[in-house]
């Protein structure tokens, strides 16, 4: 009990009210009658009980009520378990979401009783989703090591969306997937399928990927930062591309790698042409990347 009382400080709050019974006589234990000794010293032992901490006072007050009893019981058993399946985290979500709505429909109480309740709450929500993931554990579902059949989406992120992968682009993907064991063409998830502000969201990416068959996306974008002199006689460009290979159904990272190129040119005044170069400088970059990405297969190939 101590550790959930420590740790309950994350949990969400509904309004609610305590009922009347004791916690000794949920547990069956009715509460000490001390009679003569009472009355005998006067309130003696009432003056000298430390008080109780706030925390404890108000999970108590909870505990009073048969069903919220009942509820942490369960609750602890599941928690308690090394082995637990999907359907028993659905049931005790169940039981949580039942749990508040009967607290709720109790009644107010002073302001401390509910934003203990919020934490309360919040915490064991925490709780739950820390088991269910216990449950589904990330794994792959596709063998990279060897020549695969399985399809590969690939999806190009900019600041804030998704770009459009063009067809000079795409061919020289294709060609990589070919020389690098994988048997199905790569496949490009059109900007429609993929919502907007992918990026925030690799589940969106994901299920734009899995609409195409793909069994895993790679992932990648490109930065560019560039300094030109005032009078357009010098140009220094850097150019980074990262990229990631994830599992479309569990999100399994099977591999990330990485491209950088640094280049200065120096021209007659206003000969250069900026975006000729920078697109010069991404494509240096890729390369880079690509031979990286060449390297994890072999590697993961290597520990197969």
């Amino acid at each position: 009990m101590k550790h959930f009382l420590i740790t309950s400080v994350f949990l969400t709050v509904f309004p609610f009210a305590c009922g009347c019974a004791s916690y000794e006589g949920l547990a069956g234990k009715a509460p000490p009658a001390y009679g003569k000794l009472r009355t005998t010293f006067g309130g003696y032992f009432e003056k000298s009980r430390k008080p109780i901490p706030r925390e404890e006072r108000y999970e108590n007050s909870w505990l009073q009520h048969r069903a919220n009893w009942e509820f942490k019981r369960r609750f602890d058993k599941v928690m308690g378990q090394p082995v637990v399946t999907g359907e028993d985290i659905d049931r005790l979500n169940n039981d949580l979401l039942a749990n508040q709505k009967l607290n709720a429909a109790l009644g107010p109480q002073d302001a401390g009783y509910r934003a203990w309740l919020r934490q309360h709450y919040q915490y064991l929500r925490e709780q739950l989703n820390a088991k269910l993931l216990e449950v589904l554990r990330i794994e792959p579902t596709v063998d990279i090591s060897e020549g695969t059949k399985a399809k590969i989406a690939i999806i190009k992120i900019g600041e804030e969306d998704t770009e459009t992968i063009r067809e000079k682009e795409r061919k020289r993907w294709i060609e990589f997937f070919r020389k690098a064991g994988f048997k199905t063409r790569p496949v490009f998830p059109p900007e429609y399928l993929v919502c907007a502000h992918a990026i925030m969201y690799g589940e969106e990416i994901r299920i734009a990927a899995a609409r195409l068959g793909a069994r895993a996306v790679l992932i990648y974008a490109v930065s560019v930062d560039t300094d030109m002199s005032w009078v357009g006689e010098s140009i220094a460009t850097l150019a980074v591309v990262r990229c990631m290979l994830v599992d479309t159904k569990t999100e399994y990272l099977y591999l990330n790698a990485e491209g950088d190129v640094k280049e200065k040119r120096v021209r007659l005044p206003g000969m250069i042409d900026r975006i000729g170069f920078e697109a010069e400088m991404v494509e240096k970059a890729m390369e880079v990347m690509r031979r990286e990405i060449l390297h994890e297969l072999e590697r993961i190939r290597e520990e197969k």
